[in-house]
């Protein structure tokens, strides 16, 4: 199994995933969901890596996938939020060097969204460094796996 979940993990980080919250109300509906996803073989990423030790907290699960959450939303009467584009290796090379952008992150812990807008300075393999809207010093250095929604221009 470990195995497996190297390769699809590969496949995540190269092509993205869109990820979100899911909140239950009781306990019956965290154990369905738990051999649900058991059943189903899914995967929760979150922190930039896919988890298999997954955290229940205050009746939710945070990094599940958003696919899989729309086919169980009326099943188990679930709700989604806070719903997350993860930044793949493939929008990374679709950038290059003075690409105006704007970029959207999840910034901190209580989920509030930061955007904000610059110009492609680097792009390595697993990153991209970002200079800051009218800086030349200052900048973001954004990784692959990491909650991160990016739009060409201004």
């Amino acid at each position: 199994m470990l195995n497996g979940m190297a390769l699809r993990e590969d496949e995540i980080l190269k092509n993205g995933i869109i990820t979100c919250r899911i909140s239950y109300s009781d306990k019956e509906t965290e154990k369905k969901i738990d051999q649900y996803i058991i059943d189903n073989d899914i995967l929760i990423f979150r922190d930039g890596k896919i988890k298999t030790q997954y955290y229940h907290g205050n009746h939710c699960i945070v990094g599940f996938p958003f696919d899989e959450a729309i086919k169980i939303k009326n099943i188990y009467n679930i709700t989604i939020d806070l719903i997350r584009s993860v930044l793949s290796k493939r929008e990374i090379e679709n950038l290059k060097m003075g690409d105006k952008i704007t970029f959207t992150s999840d910034n901190n812990m209580i989920g509030l969204n930061c955007t904000n807008k610059g110009t492609v300075y680097k792009v390595e393999e697993n990153n991209v460094t970002i200079l800051k809207y009218r800086s030349q010093k200052k900048g973001w250095k954004l990784s692959v796996g990491q909650n991160v929604t990016i739009k060409k221009g201004w």
